[in-house]
């Protein structure tokens, strides 16, 4: 005998490790090119808006669907205006007051803002869902251009609507109606007071 303790077999060890939790698969993050935002904003996608809103290069993009936009809006005539580079640039001041008068009706009369409350984030939503707009530029088309100009309008209206309701997330649909409202009126008054004082 040598003191010694047979060693376990393989069927008797039995490591004393903690069962360790399986791992959490990653985030899936939307995509980052405009082309795949632009489609996101037109399904509605909230993952596509909330992503954008936190994206500070998403401004420079919500820019240029802006301006795509309007240049659509202005070139077929849909803007009242005689002038189409008066029509372009109302249409571009008119959108900024939109993001303002909405922000502050959600955060201050609603009470739909955070701790820190920040318009830039859904200046960022609200330029990305001006994506229907685009085919707004389809509107004098034989016999399909009405389709196009009601689809442009219609959903131009629902997404920045969905851009509100995201961008908050405290945020009902029903509040989100009523911020888009205010928007739109604040819209239709600052291009009207533009168009008239220089599209003459």
């Amino acid at each position: 005998m040598t003191g010694r303790e047979p060693r376990p077999g393989p069927s008797e060890e039995r490591p004393d490790t903690a069962q360790q939790p399986e791992a959490e698969p990653p985030q899936t993050r939307t995509s980052r090119y405009l082309m795949g935002r632009m489609y996101g904003a037109i399904k509605l996608d909230g993952a596509v808006f909330r992503d954008v809103r936190e994206d500070r290069f998403g401004t420079f993009q919500a820019l240029q669907v802006v301006l795509l936009a309007g240049l659509s809006a202005a070139m077929s005539g849909t803007l009242i205006s005689a002038d189409p580079r008066v029509a372009l640039a109302g249409a571009i001041v008119a959108w900024v007051a939109w993001v303002f008068f909405t922000h502050l009706a959600a955060t201050r009369a609603l009470g739909m803002g955070d701790e820190k409350p920040d318009w830039n984030r859904l200046m960022r939503t609200a330029g990305l869902s001006m994506t229907p707009a685009i085919l707004l530029l389809f509107s004098r088309l034989p016999f399909v251009g009405f389709p196009f100009l009601v689809a442009g309008l219609v959903w131009t209206v629902v997404c920045m609507t969905a851009a509100v309701r995201h961008t908050y997330d405290q945020a009902t649909w029903a509040e989100a109606i009523q911020a888009s409202a205010v928007g739109w009126i604040a819209f239709a008054a600052v291009y009207a007071a533009i168009t008239l004082s220089f599209g003459s």
